[in-house]
């Protein structure tokens, strides 16, 4: 009730009573007070709660969502190397999770902020690929073209449109040549 009223201070302070008890949803509280403590702009103690809540209850529902936050918070940390890691995990180890997807666009984000765009293209084009028709794989779809667009090769991002099924206007094409 505190973290929907959003008191978070209150709310971590029943989640660590949950976490200190054991008895029930302990990886929930974990996941819940890490989260939290992210919302209150504590990214370094959010990252620390979530990787102990991996370390302690490694079979845990909440390991997928955990690591994802953690590369989000290594990201607001400006430490993208270290975001890498956690969105790596994600894709390896729970590739059918809902984070995987995101994970890969989150990746290619990384490597096209780094200026690796030949990497970021792989990651962008496995979600493509692999997602057609989610919001994921709309997003990388706009950064293939960003990434080719960039590169002067609108022809190589029309075929690779055309190699996943999908239909570019003469109008677009047109615009993306231009």
């Amino acid at each position: 009730c505190y973290f929907v009223q959003t008191n978070y201070t209150q709310a971590i302070a029943y989640y660590e009573r949950c976490i200190e008890t054991g008895r029930a949803d302990v990886d929930y509280a974990m996941f819940q007070k890490g989260f939290t403590l992210g919302l209150l702009d504590r990214p370094v103690e959010k990252v620390e709660v979530l990787n102990r809540l991996i370390a302690e209850i490694p079979q845990s529902n909440f390991v997928d969502d955990a690591l994802f936050e953690i590369g989000r918070s290594y990201v607001v940390l400006n430490q993208p190397n270290q975001a890498l890691a956690y969105y790596e995990r994600i894709v390896s180890e729970h590739p059918n999770s809902t984070y995987a997807s995101k994970s890969l666009n989150q990746l290619g984000l990384v490597y096209y902020s780094e200026g690796d765009y030949n990497r970021a293209l792989g990651y962008y084009e496995q979600v493509a690929t692999s997602y057609p028709g989610t919001p994921e794989g709309d997003n990388a779809l706009t950064s293939i073209k960003n990434i080719y667009v960039r590169n002067d090769n609108v022809d190589g991002y029309l075929a690779f449109v055309n190699s996943i099924g999908k239909d570019i206007s003469l109008r677009e094409q047109d615009s993306l040549s231009y």
